[in-house]
């Protein structure tokens, strides 16, 4: 850090800016070594920190330079920022805040139309250069200027905004305390504008979400709400409607059946390992809840065993899939090449794993190829049956190359010197054509 600042300190603009500064409120000249001890000290070591005084030293916020009013820790800073901006802006309650709030309950990076609407605010030219002016050292911009997508560029910002206290002096967060509390509840009812959205969308837990089944309503803003309303529901502290929209159903036409609606929507999108994150995530809120409210233990239980059952459900229909299946929707485009490797990771049994993961390399591009048959040798060594691991370390075989297929394939030839007859001639069916001419006889 230490040598970053030095070099810092050299850059024309922070110079400039050095040379021009004041302390105690009379002009005042810093030196590269002040500059970097003053840093050192009030940053507390972190680099993000660095990042956001630089940032506004380059455009001209801190001109005339006062280091000695550089509050101490990141926390302290993040207060220190805001509260300048709240108090100079026109527009804090109208604009500034719910954009800064829907930011903060952002999981992903999204477009400013997107931010807009889960806002409620206007989508105009001045907030369009705020983003990607005053604010900018605060966010990660990705893509051209009339598509681009942004989130808070470092996660301490989102904790920073949804309340959570870092390690400063606790003085000086009792009295940035009320502040604070308006971040939070603004965080917390952007999570919950975020989850209406795509509720009433959709139709209304109380209606069954029925315009779920309309893939133009249900692919809305990109699939965002369909990846993320459940971590949304849980911020906002609606475990419940988590729950609902686990479990609600729509009627299927012959005999009186039910079809579950949250699953049946991620299955149509190739997503059944975002189904059983979901399934997972309302799970440890029950559990939670369920330690938290003593009370209601039982109504607790109860839900916590539903949500159990329906994630083992799911995860048993994927192990039910043949390998080559999930190659093939890969191959015909649809599932993409992530999708197919997230439904894998969930299934139960690290053989089948291993195969799918092997298929699946063989597929892809160069590129990815390396990680995906990484990811097929670390399933295979978790498999404990010998045939087994030595089966599936054969079919990924050709997909090495020289000393990594070398070894092994004298790997193999040592283990199945441990296997009893007739399994080693199982196995040598799928080595041998990867064997040297004198092994292999």
């Amino acid at each position: 850090m230490r040598y970053f600042l030095e070099k810092a300190s050299q850059s024309s603009t922070v110079n400039r800016a050095l040379r021009d500064g004041r302390r105690n409120g009379r002009n005042y000249s810093y030196s590269d070594k002040q500059f970097v001890d003053i840093m050192m000290a009030r940053s507390q070591g972190i680099w993000i920190y660095v990042h956001y005084v630089l940032a506004e030293i380059e455009n001209g916020t801190h001109s005339p330079l006062s280091l000695d009013l550089l509050p101490s820790g990141l926390s302290a800073y993040y207060a220190d920022y805001w509260i300048r901006w709240h108090q100079l802006s026109q527009d804090w309650d109208d604009r500034d805040l719910p954009v800064l709030a829907t930011l903060a309950a952002l999981n992903e990076p999204a477009p400013l139309a997107d931010i807009c609407a889960f806002a409620k605010v206007e989508r105009n030219g001045p907030l369009k250069r705020l983003m990607d002016g005053a604010w900018r050292a605060f966010l990660f911009a990705d893509g051209p200027h009339d598509r681009r997508r942004y989130k808070f560029y470092h996660l301490s910002l989102n904790q920073f905004f949804a309340g959570q206290r870092g390690d400063d002096d606790e003085d000086q967060q009792q009295s940035q305390e009320q502040f604070t509390e308006e971040l939070a509840e603004a965080t917390n009812a952007a999570h919950g504008r975020i989850c209406d959205r795509y509720l009433q969308v959709w139709g209304g837990l109380d209606a069954g979400l029925p315009e779920l089944r309309e893939p133009e309503k249900r692919d809305l803003d990109d699939r965002y709400g369909l990846r993320w309303i459940a971590t949304h529901l849980v911020m906002a502290r609606r475990e419940n409607e988590l729950y609902r929209l686990l479990t609600v159903s729509w009627p299927v036409s012959d005999g009186g059946r039910q079809q579950p609606a949250w699953f049946s929507a991620r299955d149509a999108c190739g997503d059944l390992a975002g189904f059983i994150a979901d399934t997972r995530l309302a799970f440890r809120r029950v559990m939670a809840d369920a330690g938290e409210r003593s009370a209601q233990i039982n109504d607790a239980l109860g839900k916590a065993v539903h949500l159990a059952l329906i994630s083992t459900s799911a995860r048993s229909l994927m192990a039910s899939a043949p390998p080559k299946l999930i190659s093939m929707l890969v191959r015909n485009n649809i599932w993409t090449l992530e999708q197919a490797i997230g439904v894998v990771r969930e299934l139960p049994v690290a053989t089948l794993q291993a195969e799918i993961l092997s298929e699946l390399a063989g597929d892809c591009e160069p590129g990815r190829r390396r990680d995906i048959i990484g990811e097929a040798l670390k399933a295979a060594n978790r498999i404990s049956y010998t045939v087994a691991w030595l089966i599936s370390i054969c079919r990924i075989l050709p997909l090495l190359d020289g000393e990594e297929k070398r070894k092994h394939a004298d790997l193999i030839l040592h283990h199945m010197q441990t296997v009893d007859i007739p399994y080693p001639l199982r196995v040598f069916r799928h080595l041998s054509p990867h064997l040297p001419e004198p092994s292999r006889s």
